[in-house]
């Protein structure tokens, strides 16, 4: 639990190596999934293709249980390598795992737009809001993406949805003003 909070602290000072070498550290005396799962999301975040040996940890631990998070780390992985097009079928994997699992629509949202395919954004931001109508980041997401579709109205919409969930969204009121809203 030490090197697990050591690593937490490191997050927090924006040190990734160093946390990264806490929780191996960790995982070293006791692999706790969550441990893995925490190491996997850092080795994502960083573009290393060890996020892919600790998601396949976690899927190939069957007492972990653990398999929506190891999809989701795959999926990370393959988008923030800007492989998005690979990343959306592990999203989908969490997803019908956990049709609840809101991290994982806002990637696939965000890895929709990023490809520029905006109606998809907002198919999928849509869902995420229907399934949790107070989800700050999907109304975030839904509102860019209706603003590439130049349905600027629906944008301000939802921009001030995501505000109302959520009244230190500070991205959400910035494109909101620079709606003129």
């Amino acid at each position: 639990r030490w090197w697990d909070i050591k690593s937490q602290f490191y997050l927090e000072k924006n040190d990734t190596l160093r946390a990264i070498n806490s929780l191996n550290k960790a995982i070293s005396i006791y692999p706790e999934p969550a441990y893995i799962i925490s190491l996997g999301l850092l080795y994502a975040y960083a573009k290393n293709p060890l996020a892919l040996e600790m998601a396949d940890a976690l899927i190939t631990g069957s007492h972990a249980k653990a398999d929506k998070e190891a999809y989701f780390i795959k999926g990370l992985y393959y988008a923030y390598n800007n492989e998005k097009q690979k990343a959306i079928p592990f999203f989908d994997k969490s997803l019908a795992i956990d049709y609840q699992f809101m991290d994982a629509y806002s990637q696939k949202a965000l890895a929709y737009y990023d490809m520029q395919q905006y109606e998809n954004a907002v198919k999928v931001a849509e869902k995420a809001v229907l399934l949790q109508n107070n989800f700050a980041e999907g109304y975030f997401i839904l509102g860019e993406s209706y603003e590439k579709l130049n349905r600027k109205e629906e944008a301000a919409n939802a921009y001030r949805s995501a505000i109302l969930y959520d009244p230190g969204f500070a991205e959400a009121q910035d494109a909101l003003n620079k709606l003129g809203q």
